[in-house]
């Protein structure tokens, strides 16, 4: 996907230099797949890795030099990267005797999808019900809680209201 995205070359260095970029792109990967596409019409994971590399490149283009690698970086790549996050949690998935999978608690995607065959994706205009009450930065950060492993939570976690500020 990153070379169909042209952006393999840059994906390969900025994950050599801050592995947890890495780490939060496979384990957003690994927890939809392909399965859920954006209103752009892509794949939302896609859009998502596209978006963070626009939003990275964007901020080094604001920054003198010796700023050009620095932790803003990293920050707004992964902030890019999660921008539209919660929109997955629009995305209602049937399974064939009627399950719907839950993105904060029903764990992977594809293989809830597997074990629930033939499944079915509906993407919804707006949040299920009992979600509307929350805030977009709120369900960012407790989809991130199901996403991801214990030690790269830990390390984003002094980060993560900067990582789940709704900005559109």
């Amino acid at each position: 996907m990153l070379r169909k995205l042209r952006i393999a070359s840059l994906a390969r260095l900025m994950f050599r230099m801050w592995p947890v970029t890495e780490q939060l792109t496979e384990d957003l990967a690994a927890h939809i797949g392909l399965h859920i596409a954006h209103p752009s019409g892509r794949a939302f994971l896609e859009e998502a890795i596209a978006n963070g590399f626009s939003e990275m490149l964007a901020t080094q283009a604001s920054l003198p030099d010796e700023e050009k690698f620095s932790e803003e970086v990293r920050v707004a790549y992964m902030r890019g990267l999660l921008r539209h996050v919660s929109l997955i949690l629009e995305a209602q998935v049937h399974g064939a005797n009627g399950e719907l999978w839950d993105a904060l608690n029903d764990g992977p995607l594809p293989q809830w999808m597997e074990q629930h065959s033939p499944a079915r994706i509906e993407v919804a205009s707006e949040l299920p019900e009992h979600l509307e009450s929350y805030r977009p930065d709120a369900l960012a950060a407790a989809l991130l809680n199901q996403i991801l492993d214990r030690s790269t939570r830990r390390e984003l976690l002094p980060i993560l209201p900067r990582l789940t500020a709704y900005a559109d």
